[in-house]
């Protein structure tokens, strides 16, 4: 799952205009507004794209921002 707080300061502090970045993904404004907020997830193009225009370029900065785990122990009962 997406950090959105994480991205977004990400996006911010590079100065990217999220027109750009849309573009560069090939998706609309209002789909990549979506993603930000985490409620479309990004695939894995995308995130390879994302993580070029960003600069990501080790697992260890990459991870925190695409792959948060955000998993209640409540989610999962067992069998």
């Amino acid at each position: 799952m997406t950090d959105p707080v994480l991205l977004e300061k990400l996006i911010e502090e590079s100065g990217l205009k999220r027109c750009f970045i849309a573009k560069k993904l090939g998706i609309s404004r209002q789909a990549l507004g979506k993603k930000l907020k985490a409620l479309v997830p990004f695939t894995g193009p995308e995130i390879k794209i994302m993580c070029e225009l960003l600069n990501l370029q080790t697992w260890a900065k990459i991870k925190p921002v695409f792959f948060t785990e955000d998993v209640s122990k409540n989610d999962y009962k067992a069998v």
